[in-house]
């Protein structure tokens, strides 16, 4: 319109408003985290201000929008936080972190790849999951061993060929991220065995299976290792005694 606005307390901000990071919801309403603390959502020429009553802990570091229309919220020390309907009048507010597979509670940067995969840049490593419904599914990392640059990672980015960027104060990677293979599960090896305080003779490399032996004293140890090769692999163990 070529008109600058100013906005202030009438519109439903705090007394001094500092915003830091901006993203923009499907409905067009905007959204700016603020420097002293709180959410503020622009919608119908008013703001709204969500603070940590709502749901919300931490200094707000990023905000992204995915494809699915959800609100990610990346905090300091808070993990990430997640606005299902950015738009409701009422929006609810999710949160997780370490307890629920995330490496870090230092949310630096969010993208997201062409297959709805979410990668949240911390000060760990690189977080990759798919939401589904409740949660966040299985967390892959990837970190220095996989390519990644040392350092906190700070910002994230997609371009036009699905590339995904990550950068840190110490350099700059680039990551081609592929749909998922099927794969079967990898080979389980028996590292060793000990009964009853009693080492028995497992071979140095592992073994498939240990057979034809009984044991009668106790306690039984077993040492396992499953052997992935993929970058970000994180196995998964089951074992029935």
């Amino acid at each position: 319109t070529g008109i600058v606005r100013a906005f202030s307390e009438s519109d439903g901000l705090p007394a001094k408003p500092v915003p830091t990071v901006f993203a923009e919801d499907r409905a067009g309403n905007i959204w700016a985290a603020l420097y002293h603390g709180g959410l503020a959502r622009y919608r119908q020429g008013h703001f709204a201000v969500f603070t940590e009553k709502d749901g919300l802990a931490g200094f707000i570091q990023t905000l992204f929008v995915d494809s699915a229309g959800r609100l990610w919220i990346g905090t300091s020390s808070r993990g990430l936080v997640c606005v299902e309907d950015p738009a409701a009048d009422r929006p609810s507010f999710a949160a997780y972190g370490l307890a629920q597979g995330l490496s870090s509670s230092s949310i630096g940067a969010l993208t997201e790849d062409r297959w709805g995969r979410i990668y949240a840049a911390t000060g760990r490593g690189i977080d990759r999951f798919k939401p589904e419904s409740g949660g966040l599914g299985r967390v892959q990392r990837f970190t220095t061993a996989d390519g990644v640059a040392g350092g906190e990672l700070d910002l994230a980015f997609r371009d036009r060929q699905n590339n995904l960027w990550f950068s840190t104060p110490l350099g700059l990677s680039q990551f081609v991220p592929m749909e998922d293979p099927v794969r079967p599960p990898p080979p389980v090896l028996v590292t060793g065995l000990n009964v009853g305080g009693v080492a028995q003779a497992v071979s140095d490399l592992g073994q498939l299976a240990v057979t034809g032996l009984r044991f009668p004293e106790r306690p039984l140890r077993v040492d396992y290792v499953g052997l992935e090769f993929q970058p970000g692999g994180a196995l998964r163990y089951q074992y029935l005694l």
